[in-house]
């Protein structure tokens, strides 16, 4: 079957496929639909040098506009090891043209969204040929502001191998074309289906997408048309059961002493108060430990390859603004030690997918690091996030007796805790 491809908006498409997370199957079964988006996953193919070769493949497409015959040709080992030919060679065609147009979409949204003040109305386009789907073809021509609800629901693709895009319109367009700009919603609401060879009118049925294709991946990839603050407490995963995992609940003073010793602390600022230093010593003292503890050159930054993926640590992450050292906030610049053991040997990594006001979502790989102290009766934890290999975000809590809660639940396992989405990474027992 031959494939013809529009011309992709190659800037973004490019953007928007290098930033997707490759899981396996099974830890990308257990996002939401939005959430997969951003991650890239086959069935039946483990992560691994399989994936990894039809991802690239997939990125050579973007880059250098491969044809599907060439994506074939390039992964045809792979897929022929799996029986996915003669009959069953759709699924090769819908893994090339579902990743395509997805991405070919978003990056015309991202267009879009630049002009939306020149061009505030969005038209549904559909091909339009024998096979296209009833309910695209019903949308085709209907023209919605570009912040309409419909979009939440519409904006394609609306179902695996689907080739429909949006078009962007300026008022003048519309008024000259003598376009009906919609204000209602059709999305579930009956319409009558009608052929296009015969004009013959189909029982009515409701309007809506395909399964697991009722979002906005545009909105999904870089948010609305108003960004928002990212909402940590959106969670858009299941939260898994845990198998043996029993070392690291904290329960009791007994299975404290299961967990490793924390490191040596640095000195709290109190104390370094005490010794005669200042505010601004105190936080140079806590800059240099950075650098010493991450041996960081310089002004520099290090990349640190943690279960197999790149963290990058340089002292931007313990600065606001204005270069001032925020790591004394909270002060938690004693702790230095600890962050360091959170990048290099975490107990556990997730990923935690999160969404914001404006329906961006972003996939977080969360590390945390148990430690126990000299009191037997003292344990701790620390959470670092880290978002597309830059860490954003540190929290560190020391637990009396292997308990704290927060509003009345776990802070680890809660249902606002902070063991959330895939478990990535769990640190073998010693």
């Amino acid at each position: 079957m031959a494939i013809t491809l529009e011309e992709l908006p190659m800037k973004e498409a490019q953007q928007f496929w290098a930033s997707k997370v490759k899981l396996s199957p099974g830890e990308f079964a257990k996002l939401s639909d939005e959430a997969r988006l951003t991650a890239f996953s086959i069935s039946g193919i483990a992560k691994g040098d399989e994936l990894n070769t039809v991802f690239n493949s997939l990125q050579k497409a973007f880059d250098e506009g491969v044809t599907f015959d060439e994506f074939k040709k390039q992964t045809a080992a792979i897929f022929e090891k799996r029986g996915w030919t003669g009959h069953r060679a759709w699924r090769v065609d819908n893994i090339f043209r579902t990743n395509m147009q997805t991405a070919y979409n978003v990056g015309r949204y991202q267009q879009m969204t630049k002009v939306v003040n020149r061009r505030p109305y969005w038209m549904y386009d559909a091909v339009n040929d024998r096979r296209t789907r009833l309910h695209h073809r019903h949308l085709d021509g209907k023209v919605f502001p570009a912040d309409h609800s419909f979009w939440d629901s519409w904006y394609p693709p609306n179902g695996f191998r689907c080739r429909c895009s949006v078009i962007s319109l300026s008022d003048r367009q519309v008024k000259a074309r003598g376009l009906k700009v919609e204000t209602i919603d059709p999305t579930e609401k009956l319409f009558e289906p009608v052929d296009p060879l015969t004009g013959v009118k189909y029982p009515a049925r409701v309007l809506i997408p395909d399964p697991s294709f009722r979002y906005h991946p545009g909105k999904a990839v870089l948010g609305g048309i108003v960004d928002g603050q990212l909402q940590v407490g959106k969670n858009l995963a299941q939260r898994p059961k845990l198998k043996g995992a029993a070392d690291y609940r904290l329960p009791s003073v007994a299975r404290l002493k299961r967990l490793p010793e924390a490191p040596t602390l640095l000195k709290s600022l109190a104390q370094l108060k005490t010794d005669g230093l200042s505010n601004r010593q105190a936080s140079n003292y806590y800059r240099d430990q950075f650098s010493q503890a991450f041996d960081l050159p310089e002004g520099g930054e290090k990349v640190f390859n943690v279960a197999g993926e790149a963290v990058i640590v340089s002292e931007r992450m313990i600065t606001g603004k204005n270069g001032r050292v925020k790591i004394t906030k909270g002060d938690r610049g004693q702790y230095i030690p600890l962050f360091k053991q959170a990048i290099s040997e975490p107990d556990e990594i997730w990923l935690v997918p999160m969404k914001d006001d404006s329906g961006k979502v972003v996939l977080r790989r969360r590390h945390l690091k148990f430690w126990r102290g000299e009191d037997e009766n003292l344990a701790g934890f620390g959470v670092l996030d880290i978002e597309r290999g830059v860490w954003n975000g540190i929290s560190i809590y020391d637990v009396q007796d292997g308990q704290k809660s927060h509003d009345g639940e776990s802070l680890l396992d809660g249902p606002n805790g902070y063991r959330r989405g895939v478990l990535l990474h769990k640190r073998k027992k010693k």
